[in-house]
């Protein structure tokens, strides 16, 4: 095993949480641990602006140091370093990446002492994004993305900072690579493992493949093995040569752990599910960990549920133990622990995050974790590698690199995350519901979220129908009647099942009727209907199921039984007003007048002397006009005298209203004179003063329009000055003004 682990033992289990003092994200990407020193995370931190940072803490957990690291140009930042491990001298060497302003321009090597004292750091513009370190007696390796090529770079340094050598390293014609893993083996070699793909299209990707290097100290490559549609996660070597390895399949049909040999052939091969169901893959983060005495291989996997499970088998792959826990929905990382167990670290959320080490015998500690997986199934399977062309070039990355350091303050904390209810029971906000009303609905759980497991609700009635989640809200529910609740809940391969009956109540039938209208001195009784037990509320105070109406206004009522309901009616009072003709008028021989109505009489049953029926009506001749007017038990009638006009001399008749679109005529407001008109200007205004119209020739008349649009009917303002030539006297400038009716 590189490096030696634990000549002592480091205590019992533990779980600590780490939060950032001022309150920042913090976020941990790789873990590892040492002899006697204890154990190192290096992460993500926003403190002053993006920063990797390393903490170190002992065999039980607590926080010994705590430090930030960035570049000594302030224009740059070390924003996520993402693999950390000891050295052979007493260090610890970190990969990480540099950007300026939120732009990644290149990958970072550095390596500080033990307690966090930087050393020297390199930087190479060519490398960006995935990146991991391993160290050897003497020296350390990095591996990383190319930048702006398909390639992937291998470099050589000196613990004391010296590069020995530096390569590129391609295989076959694949578009995409992420360095997965890099470790240095007990023969003294080093093998890399890389994710490959195709990008398809420009950009859609393919499916992931796994590429291994084995490459001799000097950087001679020795050994390139292929394995299409796998994604090797993790490597962990062991002191007799082989290598442990986490990998699953790229179309999510298994996922597990094994062994190969120094030549990378799998020695064995252990896929897990849940049943027919696969463990979800692990694509990122170093999820594998051999205990310290490599009695035992811990392979870190997501269940279907959120839930991690620690699967736990001896060095020939037998099965031994199985832990179900809570991590978060972060990646996990795992490392070496005392005897037979081993230590992990990740996110509970973006502000905190916990390390938590097994009991020496690998087991978690009590009250913090689930009891075993259900349905946990195990096959044995084996790959053998296929031969793929590779390429090895010289490269010249690495250049000289000032970073600074300074303190982070950590808070830690134990903590214990509660187990929830493995059951499918639930909580319902309310069994019994008016129809139209919503109905929320919730797992029984601890006191943490997430909750663990997955929840499939299914809603008779309900809309929605179906749903998932720990808790839905919102399920509304129309139409009266009883209705089935379902809830199933999936925890680590169990499935539970619970039921609750929904009772909808319909609202009390009521109805006030349409809109209606009084004639004067009437009263209207108002019903809300005959319900025995329910309460009366009306607008206007009365408690009664009825009410009598003299005035006219709006009147609500709300009826409760075991619901609400409530109706409303609008009540209008009607007079002989409403069909008011105006005052009497004047006729010219040979002419025509229209007589109007008002609007409001619009929509009742009207009736003129002459037999028509309508708002207006057009007369040619004197006489005296009547409108009658009925709405239910109401009846009016006004009535208008025309009288004959003597219009031999020079006179000008207004219209005291228009229709425009009547069939009938007088649609356009025209002035009428009794003698040839010149000249003139009509303008028309709204009751304000605004000027809607304004035409200078005397033919032209108003439409009812303002620019293309049509006016409300209403009461508009008009005002002329015509140049007459009267047939017996001078020409003559006369004004007429006055207003007119637009009805439509």
């Amino acid at each position: 095993m590189f490096p030696l682990c634990f000549q002592a033992t480091f205590g019992q289990g533990f779980q600590k949480q780490f939060t950032q003092a001022n309150g920042g994200f913090i976020i941990p990407h790789d873990i590892c641990s040492d002899t006697s020193q204890g154990y190192f995370v290096t992460g993500s931190v926003q403190n002053g602006g993006p920063r990797s940072f390393i903490m170190q803490a002992d065999a039980a957990g607590n926080l010994l140091w705590s430090k930030t690291y960035t570049a000594a140009d302030p224009n740059f930042y070390f924003p996520k370093a993402t693999s950390i491990r000891t050295t052979r001298d007493a260090g610890l060497i970190i990969a990480a990446s540099k950007e300026q302003n939120t732009n990644e321009t290149a990958g970072i090597l550095f390596k500080t002492s033990l307690d966090g004292t930087p050393q020297w750091a390199k930087y190479a513009s060519c490398l960006w994004r995935n990146s991991k370190v391993c160290a050897d007696a003497g020296n350390v390796y990095y591996a990383a993305n190319g930048k702006g090529v398909r390639k992937v770079f291998l470099g050589k340094v000196s613990n004391s900072g010296q590069v020995i050598w530096e390569q590129w390293l391609e295989a076959g014609d694949m578009d995409y690579y992420t360095v997965e893993s890099i470790v240095t083996c007990a023969n003294g070699n080093i093998v890399l493992a890389l994710s490959v793909s195709k990008i398809i299209g420009g950009t859609l990707i393919g499916p992931v493949h796994t590429i291994l290097f084995r490459i001799a100290a000097s950087g001679e490559v020795l050994q390139v093995a292929y394995f299409p549609v796998v994604h090797l996660a993790a490597l962990v070597p062991l002191s007799n040569g082989n290598i442990a390895f986490r990998c699953s399949a790229s179309d999510v049909t298994w996922t597990g752990l094994g062994v190969m040999d120094a030549q990378l052939n799998w020695l064995w091969f252990k896929s897990a599910g849940l049943g027919t169901t696969p463990f979800l893959p692990n694509i990122m983060g170093q999820e594998l960990a051999a205990s310290a005495d490599e009695s035992r291989l811990f392979a870190i996997f997501y269940t279907s549920g959120g839930e991690k499970a620690a699967l736990a088998f001896d060095l020939q792959g037998n099965f031994l133990q199985e832990e179900v826990y809570f991590a978060g929905p972060f990646a996990q990382m795992a490392a070496s622990a005392p005897t037979t167990g081993y230590a992990r670290v990740a996110n509970i959320s973006a502000s905190h995050f916990f390390m938590a080490r097994s009991g020496t015998d690998g087991s978690t500690f009590e009250g913090c974790f689930f009891p075993a997986l259900c349905h946990l199934e195990l096959d044995d399977t084996l790959l053998a590698p296929e031969t793929i062309f590779w390429q090895s070039t010289p490269a010249t990355c690495l250049q000289n690199e000032t970073l600074i350091s300074t303190a982070l303050a950590l808070e830690s904390e134990s903590n214990c995350v509660e187990v929830s209810a493995s059951n499918a029971d639930f909580q319902v906000s309310d069994t019994v519901i008016c129809a139209g009303n919503t109905v929320n609905f919730k797992r029984n759980a601890g006191i943490d979220d997430p909750v663990f497991g997955t929840s499939e609700w299914f809603f008779e009635g309900g809309i929605p129908l179906r749903a998932s989640g720990a808790s839905v809200e919102n399920v509304r529910y129309s139409q009266s009647g009883t209705y089935s609740a379902r809830h199933v809940f999936n925890l680590a391969g169990c499935r539970d099942t619970a039921w609750q009956t929904i009772t909808i109540v319909p609202p009390p039938p009521i109805s006030l009727g349409p809109d209606t209208t009084l004639c004067p001195g009437d009263t209207l009784l108002l019903q809300a209907g005959q319900i025995a037990g329910a309460e009366f509320i009306w607008s206007t105070g009365a408690t009664e199921s009825q009410l009598p109406v003299f005035n006219p206004g709006v009147y609500e009522v709300t009826v409760t039984d075991v619901c609400s309901a409530v109706d409303a009616i609008d009540v209008s009072l009607l007079n002989a007003a409403i069909i008011e003709l105006g005052s009497d008028t004047l006729i010219c021989p040979d002419a025509t007048i229209r007589l109007s109505a008002p609007p409001a009489a619009l929509g009742y049953d009207l009736r003129w002397s002459t037999g028509d029926t309508g708002l207006q009506i057009d007369i040619a001749s004197p006489g005296l006009y009547i409108l009658r007017m009925s709405a239910g038990n109401c009846a009016f009638s006004d009535s208008i005298v025309v009288h004959a006009a003597d219009c031999s001399e020079c006179q000008v008749y207004a219209p005291n209203a228009f229709a425009p679109g009547s069939v009938r005529g007088g649609d356009i407001f025209r002035l009428h004179a009794g003698c040839p008109v010149l000249a003139g200007m009509l303008r028309i205004y709204d009751r304000w003063g605004n000027l809607l119209f304004e035409s200078h020739d005397p033919a032209r008349g108003w439409d009812g329009q303002l620019s293309g649009r049509e006016l409300p009917p209403g009461v508009y303002l008009f005002d002329a000055q015509l140049q007459l030539a009267p047939v017996q006297r001078p020409v003559e400038w006369k004004r007429v003004n006055g207003a007119v009716v637009l009805v439509r």
